[in-house]
């Protein structure tokens, strides 16, 4: 997070959500290369056991309302780059696995 003594006077608003800790971790690294101050407001709680997670996601990000423009531009960009990642990883088929099952056939 940037360094700001101002911050105590920031009117943060929730940019985004992300839907796990790997995109968490990816999310702050964007942010912090962007220089734009956030806060990560985890849905977790040991008391529920992770109950609202698949309901509202692992977290909200929030950032100042002036930065909100160029946080939501971050954060569409990796999102994006989550689904491409996703789909390239559904479409590869494992060596020799079709072969396996015309085989076995």
């Amino acid at each position: 997070m940037v360094d700001n003594p101002d911050v105590s006077r920031w009117k943060m608003a929730k940019a985004g959500i992300v839907g796990n800790r790997f995109e968490e971790d990816m999310v702050s690294q964007a942010l912090e290369r962007q220089g734009i101050p956030f806060l990560i407001r985890r849905y977790s709680d040991t008391a529920y056991d992770g109950l609202f997670i698949p309901q509202k996601g692992w977290a909200a990000v929030m950032v100042p309302r002036e930065y909100m423009e160029r946080a939501k531009a971050v954060l569409g960009n990796l999102k994006k780059d989550f689904k491409l990642e996703e789909t390239e990883a559904k479409n590869q088929k494992p060596e020799g696995r079709s072969q396996e099952s015309e085989s076995d056939s």
